[in-house]
């Protein structure tokens, strides 16, 4: 899979956060697929009753310059990548957030549909 995500515009994107990945992606004509979860955090000193809640997410971008999306088979091609980033994206959660360690509300599925679903709107938004 072709990413285009130059040094900079990672920079832009840790800096401006999320308002600067919309704009990178419209300007490099690619689409952003963030993977959701929620994370339950025992803190010291909490009760069970007292442990806060922690949404967390990681946002990958999807090249599309080289797609015509006009053309079936290149929008397949981009239901591909953002599948393979989506799926990426929550099993690199899971690394970070071990399901034995932090209870989640969210699962791997619906961790992959909710990014899978974000990115086909913004697709279907053009």
């Amino acid at each position: 899979m072709n990413h285009k995500l130059t040094l900079a515009s990672a920079a832009l994107l840790v800096a401006g956060g999320l308002f600067a990945e919309q704009a990178l992606a419209a300007a490099t004509g690619s689409i952003i697929v963030t993977a959701p979860r929620t994370v339950h955090r025992e803190h010291v000193g909490k009760t069970n009753a007292g442990i806060p809640t922690e949404n967390v997410s990681l946002t990958r971008v999807v090249n599309t310059s080289d797609l015509d999306l006009a053309k079936v088979a290149d929008m397949k091609i981009l239901e591909e990548r953002v599948a393979f980033t989506a799926k990426e994206a929550c099993q690199q959660l899971d690394t970070l957030y071990p399901p034995a360690s932090y209870p989640m509300k969210s699962n791997d599925r619906q961790c992959y549909k909710e990014a899978v679903d974000g990115a086909m709107k913004q697709i279907m938004m053009r």
